[in-house]
């Protein structure tokens, strides 16, 4: 308990969050996959970097944010994620990344209504998403929706997108090791401690105990 408790404390607070500034630059990065949906709005760090990497994106529109992991950085500000419903687990790609951003826009509406905002994905083809008129009427009206808001849609390879990836996806290599691991411990020590493991006989002992009582 102590050690989730401080766990929960340092993904909520600085240095890994920071207070949401109004004169910063803000990025929506998101994600989609068939298991869930995440989000993190970042703003530009505070070192020599960001601010030079700030201050290109406002005059030319450039963006130099997240094109190498020891570049300009961004820093999350608030994240969230979900699991995908049956119906948009089997969505492809480029619905799905339309639909990741609807919903992570809905989330932050505050932030991002009246402003412009820069999308970060892995879908180049939701570049055209505003012009969408295709075979997908769902896709059309999520369009029209999307038509209220002023972004830039900016794609950065899945190497850069580690962190809103671990939103949506419960199984990366790490997390496959550790639970091979864990299962391996685990059957050791039902071979070598099986009672401990046997419900009829912590039931029985348990009855037994209040029985004497």
């Amino acid at each position: 308990l102590e050690l989730f408790v401080d766990v929960k404390g340092c993904i909520t607070s600085s240095p890994i969050l920071v207070r949401y500034d109004l004169d910063k630059p803000t990025f929506l990065k998101t994600d989609w996959s068939a298991e869930g949906m995440g989000w993190i709005m970042m703003q530009p760090a505070d070192d020599d970097e960001s601010v030079a990497a700030t201050k290109t994106l406002l005059e030319t529109g450039e963006c130099l944010f997240d094109l190498t992991k020891s570049g300009a950085r961004l820093r999350p500000t608030s994240f969230g994620s979900r699991a995908c419903l049956s119906q948009e687990s089997k969505y492809h790609s480029f619905v799905g990344e339309t639909a990741c951003v609807r919903w992570s826009i809905g989330q932050n509406r505050k932030y991002l209504w009246g402003t412009h905002f820069w999308w970060m994905c892995d879908c180049s083809a939701v570049k055209k998403i505003l012009e969408y008129m295709s075979s997908i009427p769902m896709v059309c009206r999520w369009a029209q929706e999307l038509l209220g808001y002023q972004f830039t849609v900016v794609h950065r390879p899945n190497r850069m997108r580690v962190d809103v990836d671990s939103l949506t996806r419960r199984y990366g290599p790490l997390i496959a090791m550790h639970c091979m691991v864990s299962n391996i411990f685990h059957r050791r020590n039902v071979q070598h401690k099986p009672l401990a493991y046997d419900r009829a006989a912590f039931l029985g002992s348990k009855t037994a105990k209040l029985a004497s009582v």
